[in-house]
């Protein structure tokens, strides 16, 4: 870029600073994070300690013999692509210990109005560096060099490029394989890639398969930035495109409908994946990093044009997808790179009733119920207090106060000695809502929103739970959903545990531990993770719409049909327990559990008095290690197969 002494004024100038500001510091003090904390590097010694096959491994897998052995078509679109590149990924594909494959390359670098670039740089050394563009003609060179000895790659030289989802699809359409995977022209897979997705097919014979993923450092020395993902997870497809590489899917299913669409071109995997993934897809993860993306250094503005396209792209395609799925949402764009907010409409405004439970005092009951009368937009709902505290005569006169001036609140006496289980259930016989919001007494409705937006998902067919998020009274995140965890957890949680500083995941109670706990609020995050990056995966959904297996009854919104059926919170648990059985049925019948990200909740300090009530109310440690025991009986086949 030209500089002309002309246009240095004041506005210029400050645009100057504020660009510096923006990008600048935060990208070099993150490398610079980087470089003194060596989280990158730690990861990249996980993965080759723990995840990558070693010799003896690979030997095995390429002697075994599969029943099922489909031909899988790897798909890629190439264009112009360096080198160094071009033969990672190519030999990538050749080293595969599962040899049933073909490798369909297309070709733009030579189609009409297409000039052959040279842009090689020389290090001190003399040697290329990793970023050289070779020219056009080279990219077809090498390919018929590697396919002399190699009959299973195909080679399509396009005429006329028609952008990467015409010209991919000339290689979709030459595919033969039952499966086809997506491949970029400059990433690798790992050697048991294929493997291990035949293995899973196996089992059964999935329409979608999908990966773990990683970054690789331009050069290839080292891998970072682990990309650990879910079970299939719909909630967090449509928030982000967190299923990514490597995905697998069926051909028919990629050619259906015409296979990529150019109109969203940018964003043309994350609508071949949200089509593949409609109806009731049968969807297999692969909890294994099986695909290494690779990190380019780019200007800043060719970066924040190409992401901006990719946004727009995105966003139109989950629109489609929410269109083909006949949703009552609009999709919003945030200020996150391809990330999205789906807001979800709530027909008919049912009503939700809000059942209370704990012991309370009158300060904090003030700081609960007026803000649903003054906060709150959604306004058709009704509370009722499960009142565990007769003795208190200061609460007992707000009670009858409240009651005189609002006609949808009502108090229930519980006997007591009653455990919060009981307590749940008791309140749930007074309630007249579709819909039920189990709630702590020392909860407070933290945005005008989160009702509505709660209330918007648990509407959905699918759902039967929604959980808050619910931040703590220092705006740190206190909860968003549960994990299993100790006994049950995968390397891959150990690993986080011993090596993320941001958050504490060590904090273990019982059988699981709570993700993200100790974060900031999520639009403080936001500014705090530009200096900060994500080195072990631990926070790479924070913030986005997103399924758990459990939840916590502190937050916890049901379908009133979903609670019926299953006869409500199981009385052989009075501990913290019951929700998790809960929730662990509550599957087994088919629905989601979902937390609303942006529903937002808070929750209060106990006084000492309160407090003090409350821990004399749980059960001796005698109890609560035999419903631990029950629990691990009951849910066994669960939790084995974590």
């Amino acid at each position: 870029m030209k500089f002309r002494l002309s246009d240095l004024n004041a506005d210029t100038i400050k645009k100057g600073f504020e660009h510096i500001r923006s990008t600048a510091i935060p990208e070099a003090l993150s490398k610079a994070r980087s470089m003194v904390t060596g989280l990158d590097l730690a990861y990249d010694r996980f993965f080759k300690e723990n995840i990558e096959a070693d010799e003896e491994a690979l030997a095995t897998q390429r002697e075994r013999v599969f029943s099922y052995c489909p031909c899988i078509s790897i798909v890629v679109p190439v264009y112009m692509t360096p080198e160094l590149s071009l033969r990672a990924m190519l030999e990538s594909v050749l080293h595969q210990t599962y040899g049933n494959w073909e490798l369909c390359l297309v070709d733009g670098s030579q189609a009409k109005g297409e000039p052959p670039v040279l842009d090689a740089r020389v290090s001190e050394d003399g040697e290329l560096s990793v970023l050289e563009k070779v020219y056009s003609l080279e990219t077809e060179r090498i390919i018929w060099q590697y396919m002399e000895n190699e009959p299973r790659i195909q080679y399509i030289k396009m005429e006329e490029n028609l952008g990467i989802s015409g010209n991919s699809n000339r290689a979709l359409q030459a595919a033969k394989g039952a499966y086809v995977a997506l491949l970029d022209h400059d990433d690798v897979l790992t050697e048991d890639a294929l493997y291990w997705v035949v293995d899973a097919l196996q089992r059964e014979r999935y329409d979608v398969v999908y990966s773990d993923e990683d970054r690789m450092a331009e050069n290839g020395s080292h891998y970072l930035e682990p990309r650990f993902k879910p079970e299939f997870d719909i909630d967090l497809l449509r928030a982000y495109n967190y299923i990514s590489h490597l995905f697998v899917a069926r051909r028919e299913l990629m050619l259906a409908d015409g296979g990529f669409h150019s109109q969203y071109d940018g964003a043309q995997g994350y609508d071949m994946i949200l089509r593949c993934c409609e109806g009731n897809r049968e969807i297999c993860h692969i909890p294994r990093v099986l695909y290494h993306k690779r990190i380019h250094d780019g200007t800043s503005s060719e970066r924040e044009a190409k992401h901006a396209q990719e946004n727009l792209a995105g966003k139109e395609a989950l629109e489609a997808h929410v269109s083909r799925e006949h949703l009552l949402a609009r999709v919003m764009m945030t200020d996150q790179r391809s990330v999205y907010t789906v807001k979800y409409d709530t027909p008919g405004n049912p009503l939700v009733s809000m059942i209370i439970t704990g012991h309370t005092n009158r300060s904090l009951m003030e700081q609960m119920l007026e803000p649903f009368y003054e906060k709150t937009r959604y306004s058709n709902f009704e509370i009722i207090i499960v009142d565990e505290d007769r003795t208190d005569e200061e609460l007992q006169k707000y009670y009858q106060q409240m009651q005189s001036r609002r006609r949808n609140i009502a108090v229930v006496e519980a006997e007591p000695g009653k455990s919060s289980t009981e307590c749940r259930n008791l309140g749930t016989l007074h309630a007249n809502g579709s819909f039920l919001l189990f709630l702590d007494a020392n909860m407070e409705i933290g945005d005008t929103t989160a009702l509505g937006e709660m209330l918007g998902i648990a509407m959905r067919e699918d759902v039967g739970i929604v959980a808050g998020t619910v931040y703590d009274d220092r705006d740190r995140l206190y909860c968003a959903g549960l994990e299993f965890a100790g006994a049950y957890e995968s390397p891959v949680q150990k690993w986080q545990a011993e090596t993320e500083r941001a958050i504490d995941l060590k904090e273990i109670k019982n059988l699981y531990r709570y993700p993200y706990r100790g974060l900031p609020q999520f639009d403080a995050w936001k500014e705090w993770r530009k200096i900060r990056q994500d080195e072990t995966g631990a926070m790479r959904y924070y913030g986005m719409n997103r399924e758990y297996v459990i939840v916590p009854a502190h937050c916890m919104l049901v379908k009133r049909s979903v609670f019926v059926q299953l006869g409500g919170f199981s009385d052989k648990f009075r501990t913290e327990l019951s929700a998790l059985d809960f929730c662990l049925r509550v599957r087994e019948h088919g629905y989601r559990i979902v937390n609303a990200a942006h529903a937002k909740w808070q929750l209060h300090d106990l006084p000492d008095s309160v407090r003090q009530v409350r821990e004399a109310a749980i059960v001796d440690a005698q109890m609560e290690r035999t419903e631990r025991d029950l629990f691990e009986i009951l849910w066994s086949q669960v939790l084995s197969l974590r």
